[in-house]
């Protein structure tokens, strides 16, 4: 098995993670961008780049995206986590257009 770099340890807390995540009422986790969910049907990708316990950049994953054709429409950055066990954590959400 490869190890990624910052990632050593998570294996041994997945599972408490995953409870303290449960553990939060999903509207009240996702408050902050649940208006951008479109009430009409639609195909929506949650990457899930939130389950690294290493740095992310925002603006390369929009960098990456754009090189995709997709069109940033939302930046929300520094958002504070609600995960027990993830209070020194800040989130970024990025919603994207495609085309």
């Amino acid at each position: 098995m490869v190890i990624v770099n910052g990632t050593k340890g998570y294996s041994e807390v997945v599972d408490r993670f995953i409870d303290a995540a449960d553990a939060v009422d999903f509207a009240t986790l996702h408050r902050s961008y649940s208006a951008l969910i479109p009430s009409q049907p639609a195909r929506v990708l949650d990457v899930g780049a939130g389950t690294h316990v290493f740095p992310t950049d925002p603006q390369q994953t929009a960098d990456l995206a754009a090189s995709f054709g997709l069109t940033e429409q939302v930046r929300l950055v520094d958002q504070p986590s609600m995960i027990k066990g993830k209070e020194n954590v800040n989130w970024a959400y990025l919603a994207f257009c495609k085309g």
